[in-house]
């Protein structure tokens, strides 16, 4: 990645943070004494502690003072100095195996909105001033030979336990610069979330020259302690650097069920298999193949893992909110077992949950979050990776069949987006070319109205107008114009699919520039969205958008889908004609895929590279079943853009040529 990339990508990053952290129930204050009960156990004493400081030459216990810090202290020495003090502690209390690195500074200006202010640029550092760093199973371990610059962040990335930013009085007595200090630790902290696939939670330490402040972050958002004197409490200085190097890397808030060999450099990941026993599988990728990039919410993270049978399978561990009222995706497995066209999950356990993490702490306005993990079947990329137009009509196909099938058997998925359809394994047979999974906003369709999913849902580059005027609407920024159909229908899914299309085919590197920036509006806020797909739909209407010149679909265009759509949207009642509106959907791709066919047959001395097969209704025979080549191609996606969601909070990374694109999703809540 280029300077310019790296600088732009954390620009963006930090945008995202500060509009994250500024929702309420983001942040609480927490007592020290609560630390002392939930982390004190496995920490040195308070006895230990008073012995140090009365050992210790930096500290003056009849002044009752660190000498060498005085308040006016510049910040390069106070760096230093927080150094020394860290580095005795280590030394005094044997933290083996646990070091201080300082690191070189560089800023990025950024622009952000402050409350009753235009844009405010500030200079926003991307790398904490200290890190502590660690070594055994947690941490990727260093390999011998490398050389790397070891001022910066990026070469400790994956050793890295705890962040500490030093600042000055005068940073903290200032209003901005104190909200600026907390966009900076919420930044360090989503940081390790994101390159540490295995962290459940993380410290930030923030010193000055006179105080001490304790940050503690997890998927529910952080937890700050009060600012407190380093001179008047240096018992509560020592205890927190203490906790935030931790040689007890659970304490650290490290996954203890996935873990390294330093002997070996494998990893390997502990859960259940389908009988309910405790296997360890190894991981066939060290990294996470999908995450999500932000801190607090519905997040997401993807391991490939070897099966007991040499299977390759997926784990994804998720986070959700206790108590809701969508069932889990593993409650459908029963539903969705051997279905066609739908990810097939294996086993399940729930292991984890925030309130036993944050114990004793509580709130009414915290909301618990618990960490389901499933294992599931391993297919291929998502649908925006296809390799030509026949993977991509064909995975189409059989996602949209898919859904149809989820539909008969009472299920509405409402979230159909271009990262929920995989692309099938190499030797998919018909019917599993394309893949639907994750079914965490997922509902049974109740019996009374079995067409109709209630509560808006979806990713907001995908999601219907309906359900985006149903958002905004409930969030007082659109005027309310409730009727019969304000609900989430099969109908809502197959706009979704039809946006998926469009999306796949729009993105494609080498399309016009109007392409590209159509889907950066579509994958903006709600609103935007939602006025940009209404000028897709009017330009579609009048034949403006019919395929892109770099299209997977060349002769034909999405039109006909559109037009199929908007006819069922002027029918009024669209419950039960739904079986008619899948049929039909179906025959337009059906057609469109006979007609790619005779094109390919047609043109002389090409070599077919997918031969389709018409085993399943409404699908044409045409030949014998030839695999679809799975290589390793690029992320279609423009720029690599961020996108948005609607929901919770989520998100997700894909690799593409050895480097990270990152792919935001903020959903709107149920």
């Amino acid at each position: 990645m280029t300077e310019d990339a790296n600088v732009k990508q954390t620009r963006a990053a930090f945008k995202s943070v500060w509009e994250e952290t500024g929702y309420e129930g983001f942040s609480f204050k927490a007592p020290y004494e609560l630390f002392i009960s939930r982390f004190g156990s496995g920490l040195p004493s308070r006895d230990e502690i008073s012995a140090f400081l009365r050992d210790t030459e930096l500290f003056n216990n009849e002044k009752g003072k660190w000498p060498t810090i005085p308040e006016d202290m510049c910040h390069k020495d106070l760096v230093l100095e927080i150094q020394r003090i860290m580095n005795e502690v280590f030394v005094h209390f044997k933290y083996s195996g646990r070091e201080i690195q300082a690191l070189r500074q560089e800023s990025v200006a950024v622009n952000l909105p402050l409350e009753g202010k235009s844009d405010k640029a500030w200079n926003v550092q991307m790398a904490p001033d200290l890190i502590i760093t660690g070594e055994g199973w947690a941490y990727h371990p260093r390999f011998e030979g490398e050389e790397r610059d070891s001022a910066l962040w990026a070469t400790h990335m994956q050793q890295t336990c705890s962040v500490v930013v030093v600042r000055t009085t005068e940073d903290l007595e200032d209003p901005e610069r104190d909200l600026q200090i907390d966009l900076e630790a919420s930044f360090f902290a989503q940081q390790c979330f994101y390159h540490q696939g295995h962290r459940i939670f993380c410290f930030v330490l923030v010193v000055a020259a006179g105080s001490v402040q304790l940050l503690y972050y997890d998927r529910g958002g952080t937890l700050c302690s009060p600012l407190t004197s380093i001179h008047d409490f240096p018992e509560h200085f020592i205890w927190y650097i203490l906790l935030v190097s931790s040689t007890n890397d659970e304490i650290l808030g490290f996954d203890e069920t996935i873990r390294w060999d330093s002997e070996t450099k494998t990893r390997t990941l502990t859960t259940v298999n389908e009988a309910g026993n405790k296997v360890q599988y190894p991981l066939k990728c060290s990294e996470p193949i999908f995450r999500s990039d932000e801190i607090k919410g519905r997040i997401t993270t993807c391991w490939e893992v070897e099966g007991e049978n040499g299977e390759r399978l997926i784990v994804r561990d998720a986070w959700r909110e206790d108590n809701s009222e969508i069932p889990p995706e593993w409650a459908l497995r029963e539903h969705t077992k051997g279905i066609r066209g739908v990810g097939q999950i294996i086993a399940y356990e729930s292991d984890c949950n925030l309130s036993t993490l944050r114990y004793p702490f509580s709130h009414p306005d915290f909301k618990n979050h618990i960490r389901l993990r499933t294992t599931m079947k391993a297919y291929g990329k998502t649908i925006d990776c296809f390799e030509n137009r026949e993977q991509l009509l064909y995975a189409f196909r059989d996602a949209v069949a898919g859904h149809r099938r989820l539909w008969e058997q009472g299920i509405l998925h409402r979230d159909i987006s271009a990262n929920n359809i995989l692309l099938g394994n190499s030797d998919a047979q018909v019917g599993d070319r394309g893949i639907i999974i994750d079914f965490e906003t997922a509902i049974r369709l109740e019996p009374e109205q079995p067409f109709l999913g209630k509560a808006p849902v979806g990713t907001v580059p995908f999601t219907s107008t309906k359900i985006l005027t149903m958002a905004l609407t409930n969030a007082g920024l659109l005027p309310s114009s409730r009727s019969q159909g304000d609900f989430h229908t099969h109908l809502d899914d197959l706009w979704s699919f039809f946006y998926v299309l469009c999306w796949c085919c729009f993105a494609k590197k080498g399309d016009p520039k109007a392409y590209r920036r159509l889907l950066n509006e579509w994958g903006q806020d709600a609103e935007e969205s939602l006025r940009s797909k209404r000028e897709f739909h009017d330009s579609v209407h009048y034949g403006y958008y019919r395929s892109s010149p770099h299209s997977a679909l060349f002769s034909i265009d999405s039109s006909p889908l559109y037009a199929l759509i908007w006819t069922i949207l002027s029918e009024g009642s669209i419950d039960c004609h739904a079986k008619k509106h899948y049929d039909i959907y179906l025959e337009i791709i059906d057609k469109a895929i006979v007609a790619m066919e005779e094109e390919i047959r047609c043109e002389d001395g090409h070599v077919r590279r997918v031969e389709v097969t018409a085993k399943e209704p409404g699908l044409p025979t045409s030949g014998e079943t030839k695999a679809a080549p799975l290589g390793d191609i690029p992320l279609n996606i423009p720029n690599g853009k961020r996108k948005r969601d609607m929901q919770d909070e989520g998100e997700q990374d894909i690799k593409d040529d050895g480097k990270t694109k990152a792919r935001k999703d903020k959903k709107i809540a149920t």
